[in-house]
């Protein structure tokens, strides 16, 4: 790992150094010029290229995966693809800046020298020596290339290694006054979104159910897209989750949006085949010792939600709610269903499907992180809170779109409910998210 971090941030530091070169000497072309038409050229093909490429490298690395092709192999070529469309991307935005250069030049020549019998425009591939070229655009462009492609090779294995490296556990001890009646802690083990047969094998899955049955736990649960696809091979999963350790309390799981790609009977078939509980929008109570818990399993509804009123499906969920004092406990695949726990009065929800964005920058000086995935969603990773309820939002064990991670491995959730006087939350991470 120590490697890595070497090697990245040396391809970081190559990457500034062409970057603070470029925007110098466009620096120095504003100051000249004061040309408002350049910049707002500059920025919009910045904005424009950026996110046609972006759009490109999520649609080039997606294609790779269906077909059944060979972990190792598929492996192999999305970093390959990766490094190639994002070096391509960098490449194209440096010809272009260059080309915006070049034409800004060709129309004020009164900013290059102006020597007797010289010409101060660019035919000869060099930019004028007044705004602090010295170095021909041929060869600019051609170094400026390499450090994206390079740059793109490196962050793209750093990534790799951490989405394909070891599972992180996080373990929360969780305190609520209705669980009064435990002798000791009531545990769960909670795993989400492992997209199985995109960018997660039998390898993977392998070495998953390995790390889960080392562990002792009351209950384990899925929280949706076991499955990807309708090209996702099930069957094939099914020997490895049927070698899971069956929990006292049982092992559950819902279906994710995913699952209704794949095909709602399908993955039911393969869901309960594996030995796993299914009864999709429905509760089961769970008792240990003198105590009760009420877990809920809320299926996805495979389309969107109005946030900010009651959706009619969860009316019909919480008529089903039991009427007793104990721990109501949720599974739902989308965090987006945290204000509307919220109003039907669950205690605790566990969620998925964002997978915290691949990606995790800590802000420096707060205790705020941002995620890609606060584009799409307000709720990124970890712990939230409305009102007295409170969601864990898992990152997920597989990956969607690319097969990389940055500072956001793939997790492993470990809940030890317990009976305190107040609902409470104690662990590494017990901070209630604020995400930006």
């Amino acid at each position: 790992m120590l490697n890595f971090i070497i090697f990245l941030v040396t391809i970081m530091l190559l990457t500034c150094l062409t970057q603070t070169y470029a925007l110098t000497r466009a620096r120095r072309i504003f100051t000249y010029s004061h040309d408002t038409a350049v910049v707002s050229g500059f920025v919009i093909i910045f904005i424009l290229v950026l996110f046609v490429n972006t759009g490109l490298i999520a649609m080039t690395v997606r294609g790779i995966g269906f077909g059944g092709v060979d972990s190792e192999i598929r492996q192999v070529m999305s970093i390959v693809y990766f490094s190639l469309v994002t070096g391509i991307a960098w490449f194209s935005f440096v010809l272009l800046f260059s080309q915006l250069l070049e034409k800004y030049y060709s129309r004020a020549p009164e900013l290059g020298n102006k020597s007797p019998g010289s010409s101060s425009t660019v035919s000869d591939g060099n930019f004028p020596e007044k705004c602090g070229a010295h170095v021909s655009r041929r060869v600019f462009l051609k170094w400026t290339a390499a450090a994206g492609f390079v740059s793109a090779g490196g962050i793209g294995a750093v990534g790799l290694a951490e989405a394909y490296g070891q599972f992180s556990k996080e373990e929360f001890d969780v305190y609520h006054p209705s669980l009064w009646g435990l002798s000791s802690s009531l545990k769960v083990i909670q795993i989400t979104d492992l997209h199985y047969g995109w960018f997660f094998g039998d390898e993977q899955l392998e070495r998953l159910v390995k790390n889960i049955n080392s562990l002792d736990a009351d209950i384990f649960v899925i929280t949706g897209d076991l499955f990807h696809s309708p090209y996702t091979p099930v069957e094939t999963a099914i020997p490895i989750l049927k070698k899971l350790k069956k929990r006292p309390l049982g092992n559950y799981a819902i279906l994710g949006n995913h699952e209704y790609f794949v095909g709602y009977r399908r993955s039911i078939r393969a869901i309960r085949a594996a030995g796993l509980t299914h009864f999709g929008d429905d509760w089961i109570t769970l008792r240990k010792d003198s105590a009760t818990i009420d877990l809920g399993c809320l299926d996805d509804p495979l389309r969107d939600w109005t946030f900010d009123k009651d959706w009619d499906l969860i009316k019909n969920f919480k008529s089903k709610m039991p009427r007793g004092q104990g721990l109501k406990f949720v599974l739902c695949h989308r965090p987006a269903v945290l204000p509307l726990a919220s109003r039907a009065g669950f205690d605790l929800t566990l969620s998925g499907h964002v997978h915290g964005g691949q990606m995790i920058v800590p802000i420096p000086g707060t205790d705020l992180e941002f995620s890609p995935a606060r584009i799409k969603s307000k709720y990124t990773h970890g712990w939230y809170a409305d009102g007295s309820s409170k969601m864990y939002l898992n990152r997920g064990a597989g990956m969607i779109y690319v097969p990389w991670r940055i500072n956001c491995p793939p997790e492993i959730s470990v809940f030890n409910l317990k009976h305190g006087e107040k609902y409470a939350i104690v662990g590494d991470d017990n901070k209630i998210k604020r995400s930006v």
